[in-house]
């Protein structure tokens, strides 16, 4: 049997760790965790891998060190680990004694790291020795009572036995377990304050939502999706993929990995996923062994799901669309096998992007004062800023308050079948002579041209421009150019769609963690 087991299997405490320690307690020999030894390189890659009972030995050892530095339950530790075996043992030694887990976005400055160990009162930095070399550069690094190194001799390491395991701090549903920072993509960073009973509600909507099967092996692009994976006994292989300040990816070798470690499930963004199924295709191949796929973090094109659908056969009515957001995740799902021809039409005619109903545990409404009547393929619904609320869901301050309740950001509408549709961030639409135009009821009519790969809807100095990147690398002759654009014009006409300028751009700018959410701010200045 393997999935997430229900909370009177596992410790009483509400501590989030318990159910990794369940696992430990089941079947220490159970594969953890996989990782890439040659991260990104070319070459078949050698893999680390590690077992519960392995990553709970290394875990204690560092709870040891962290209890030896006076740290109790309640305090803030800082972790600056890369993505490696390492972060996981941190994350897991400091939640099990009932201390704070502070987790930064990979992609943050020095100085975004210092303001994060002030906002949250950090005692304590666990970090490697690029930390802790880049403490000697951050007043509020050094002022930090004590810094941490642990790396642990992962391939020769003992797993926990019951003498070497120390005890689970009890806690209850509304204490502090983690304070991570969003990455900034849609607006400044916050800091999302994550309890104990919120981790675990949040994890058993996503098992009932997303039921795993013995002998599942789970390659997510994303790393949050391991944390859930420990929690369901099911073995995460981590990509191979370069993670400096620009996310590289090579397909191949993730075609390579998905083959040899038997993987049966994927996530990640539709921008990885589009790369991985686009390598794939032109290859002429199909992956038979992957049965499911879950693709979020940004808007899914009905296209892109069939691509999928095509490399991956057997995961066909197994492909799902999650939407969600780092206070709010998940809330709504849409399986493949549910869009219809119908919908598909829709979303490439200025409906937005269907995501699907709203998950059981979570209520949908607009935020007041927001409202405003959309009409698509001859239906009027009203549209607003989404506001969700939920057991799961973290309030607007960043910390679970009494309404639970987040405003999402996000314009949308539930259309006649209760099924949410997103139009864009509210921040990017644009009014035009008394009318309001969202992105997602421009840019995927445009996108749906095959030679179009990008486009983004703004405005600048009081024009309204779309923005082109085209699918070919050398971006076509003058001549070509010039013919994309009239077509691209007429199809705007066409559209009932007011753009005073159409620009081809060598490339949209998108964030470093998705490569799929468009940096407006950044393309428009990049504008002439």
């Amino acid at each position: 049997m393997i999935g997430r087991p229900s909370k009177d299997e596992f410790y009483p405490s509400q501590n989030i760790t318990s159910i990794f320690h369940y696992w430990v307690v089941r079947d220490p020999g159970r594969h953890c965790l996989i990782f890439p030894a040659s991260h990104g390189k070319p070459g078949k890659p050698r893999y680390l891998t590690i077992t519960y009972g392995q990553l709970a030995a290394a875990a204690w050892t560092l709870s040891a060190k962290l209890s030896r530095a006076g740290v109790v339950r309640g305090d803030r530790v800082l972790l600056l680990q890369p993505l490696s075996p390492d972060l996981f043992q941190a994350l897991i030694a400091v939640i099990q004694i009932g201390a704070v887990a502070v987790l930064v976005n990979p992609f943050s400055s020095l100085g975004q790291v210092g303001e994060a160990a002030r906002h949250t009162a950090a005692r304590v930095m666990i970090g490697g020795w690029k930390a802790q070399f880049a403490r000697q550069f951050s007043r509020p690094l050094r002022a930090l009572p004590h810094s941490i190194w642990s790396r642990p001799n992962w391939r020769n390491l003992a797993p926990a036995t019951p003498s070497s395991a120390g005890e689970i701090a009890t806690m209850d549903a509304g204490d502090l377990a983690m304070i991570s920072f969003t990455s900034g993509t849609t607006g400044s960073s916050k800091a999302i304050h994550r309890t104990h009973g919120h981790m675990n509600t949040q994890g058993d909507i996503l098992s009932k939502a997303l039921p795993r099967a013995e002998g599942d092996i789970d390659l997510p692009f994303l790393p949050n999706f391991a944390i859930n994976n420990m929690g369901e006994g099911v073995p995460t292989v981590f990509p191979a993929i370069g993670r400096g300040r620009k996310v590289t990816l090579d397909p191949a070798l993730i075609l390579r990995q998905i083959v040899e470690c038997q993987v049966r499930t994927l996530g990640g963004s539709p921008s990885y996923l589009e790369s991985l199924a686009d390598h794939c295709q032109t290859g002429g191949c199909t992956v038979e062994t992957v049965r499911g796929i879950i693709c979020g973090g940004a808007a899914v094109s009905a296209a892109l799901l069939t691509k999928l659908e095509c490399v991956f056969p057997a995961a066909k009515g197994n492909i799902k669309v999650l939407y969600g957001a780092t206070e709010a995740d998940p809330i709504s799902f849409l399986n493949s096998e549910e869009i219809t021809t119908e919908m598909k039409s829709a979303m490439i005619s200025g409906a937005g992007y269907c995501v699907g109903n709203p998950i059981a545990d979570i209520e949908v409404t607009r935020a007041p004062g927001t409202d405003d009547n959309i009409t698509v393929m001859g239906r009027t619904y009203v549209r607003g800023e989404i506001v969700v609320s939920g057991p799961h869901v973290v309030g607007n301050r960043g910390s679970m308050d009494d309404a639970n309740q987040f405003s999402t950001g996000d314009a949308g509408y539930l259309d006649e079948h209760g099924r949410l549709w997103l139009l864009g961030r509210m921040a990017n639409r644009i009014n035009v002579q008394g009318r309001n135009i969202d992105s997602f009821q421009v840019e995927p009519v445009i996108e749906s041209l095959e030679y179009v790969r990008r486009c983004a809807l703004l405005k600048h100095n009081d024009d309204v421009v779309l923005a082109v990147e085209l699918r070919t690398k050398n971006q076509g002759g003058a001549e070509e150019q010039t013919r994309w654009k009239a077509s691209i014009e007429q199809v705007c006409f066409a559209a009932n769609i007011p753009v005073d300028r159409v620009t081809i751009v060598d490339r949209i700018p998108v964030d470093s963690q998705h490569r799929a959410k468009i940096q407006y701010d950044q393309l428009r200045k990049s504008l002439r």
